[in-house]
């Protein structure tokens, strides 16, 4: 028996650490270290019976971590007794088990500690808002909650005022619960539109790219803890290249651990370009299906528009945005006043092509991942051989 667990950790050490997939959680959560701090800080009052102050907003480009963060969030309550409960918003495509879930959750939340809606998808219109709260606050009143919730730039007004406003009196009075929500950057702006003014008071953290250093321990510090190591002339362009999107370090991490083969073995410059071809396919292939999202929004003036604005620069004043969207807007033939370029610029910012984000107290605009812009420029460059020949 001995041998054989021996056996079994000598094997997980061997098992890649690195996985590319949604809401996964990396093996070294790089770069949230602030994010992190925050969210303990609440866990900790709330295991501790005291209000666990405002309720934390989690916004940002898709594929940037925030599902994760919510995961690691739900890892850390349950390390202090603190029960979560996960609502994933969404529609079923078979409205009977839909239904049969609506009608059952509130004894099911009753019955266990932790649970998820979603997935096969609960019809929200058919869950009263009221008896949700109502089934939560029972919860909570037999021991700390934590409920968290993404994709909430889908929440319905009723749903999302519901709520909101238990949120709110949670933070003064019991029972002892707490909000944390994850969706796109308008996000707040969604919440507001449900005028339920005290979620301004809340917690707002933007989930955006990692920087460089980060993107580096992302990648090595998972390394050196299983034995193994990559040279700085290696890390710093996986870093680069990532553009510090974590859907890509993590790709180019299992590709890299492919290449380590033993224990001991530093990864070089050399392991990169053998690896490189594959992670470029695994990159255009999620390129081509933003392109392809771009085309049906029809978008892709524009975004090709902004491309040549932010080849000059990663970083643009909103103003310069808001009028390069214009003159894509007017060269397909579209209404190209201010207010349908915002309108563009909302599009593409939930489509993760573009980021707002404030810069020495402006308002800016970032590319969502640099190299996607380049992507869009080739292909519209192109466009008679077609996106996939490009691609």
């Amino acid at each position: 028996m001995q041998n054989w667990f021996a056996r079994r950790e000598s094997g997980a050490e061997r098992l890649n650490p690195f996985v590319a997939g949604l809401g996964m959680l990396p093996p070294f959560l790089a770069g949230r270290e602030g994010e992190q701090a925050l969210i303990r800080s609440r866990l900790a009052r709330l295991a501790s019976d005291a209000t666990p102050g405002t309720f934390v907003i989690l916004h940002g480009p898709r594929g940037n971590g925030k599902t994760t963060l919510l995961v690691w969030a739900k890892r850390q309550a349950e390390a202090r007794r603190i029960r979560v409960i996960n609502i994933r918003l969404g529609e079923s495509d078979r409205p009977q088990e839909a239904s049969r879930l609506a009608r059952g959750a509130f004894q099911w939340l009753r019955a266990v500690s932790s649970f998820s809606i979603g997935g096969a998808g609960v019809n929200w219109r058919e869950v009263p808002p009221r008896k949700l709260v109502a089934a939560i606050e029972r919860k909570a009143r037999r021991g700390p909650v934590l409920v968290t919730i993404d994709e909430a730039h889908t929440l319905p007004a009723k749903l999302g005022r519901a709520l909101l406003s238990a949120g709110q009196r949670w933070q003064h009075s019991g029972p002892h619960a707490m909000l944390l929500l994850a969706g796109t950057p308008h996000l707040p702006e969604h919440l507001k539109s449900m005028r339920a003014s005290f979620w301004e008071r809340s917690r707002r953290l933007f989930i955006g790219r990692l920087g460089l250093d980060a993107s580096i321990d992302a990648i090595r510090i998972p390394l050196e803890e299983r034995e193994r190591s990559i040279s700085d002339d290696a890390a710093a362009p996986v870093a680069e290249e990532s553009h510090g999107y974590p859907f890509f370090l993590q790709l180019w991490g299992e590709l890299l651990w492919e290449a380590s083969g033993d224990a001991g073995r530093k990864l070089s410059r050399a392991d990169l370009d053998r690896v490189r071809p594959q992670f470029e396919k695994e990159r255009d292939g999620l390129y081509l299906n933003r392109y392809r999202e771009l085309a049906r929004a029809k978008l892709l003036p524009v975004a090709e528009s902004l491309a040549a604005v932010f080849a000059r620069s990663e970083r643009r004043i909103a103003d310069e945005v808001v009028r390069a969207a214009r003159e894509g807007l007017e060269r397909s033939g579209r209404a190209s006043d201010e207010d349908s370029a915002m309108d563009a610029c909302d599009q593409l910012t939930n489509l993760g092509y573009i980021c707002p984000t404030v810069h020495a107290s402006v308002y800016c605009y970032e590319p969502g991942i640099p190299s996607l812009m380049r992507f869009v420029q080739l292909n519209e460059r192109t466009r008679g051989a077609g996106p996939e020949r490009s691609a």
